[in-house]
């Protein structure tokens, strides 16, 4: 699937219902001094919410100092991030096989 916009705004609308948030942070990694962990340009959808950072900007520099990617919506969640073991491929594949079931029309792409 190329990277288009209006598809990540689509996901993006999603994942604010489902994770009953007011906003949305998206970030976009591409090459290892941008904090690309992994060999393909991604995009991060973060749920936000009213106050879930003093300081609006803090949410990057939490975002930087977690073993691995996670989708929080507040402060305490990041620290409980930062506190477990990484997440195994199993855990991904779940978390993926969850999170699937908010877009059925891309069920049958090959999405690498």
């Amino acid at each position: 699937m190329r990277m288009n916009i209006n598809v990540i705004n689509s996901i993006g609308k999603r994942l604010e219902a489902h994770y009953k948030c007011s906003s949305l942070t998206f970030v976009i990694q591409d090459g290892h001094e941008a904090g690309q962990t992994v060999n393909h340009v991604h995009v991060h959808i973060m749920p936000r919410r009213k106050g879930d950072f003093e300081h609006n900007d803090q949410v990057y520099r939490e975002v930087c100092s977690l073993p691995s990617c996670c989708i929080t919506t507040d402060r305490t969640l990041f620290q409980i991030e930062k506190e477990r073991p990484p997440r195994s491929e199993l855990d991904m594949t779940n978390d993926a096989a969850n999170l699937a079931v908010l877009f059925p029309e891309y069920q049958s792409e090959d999405i690498e």
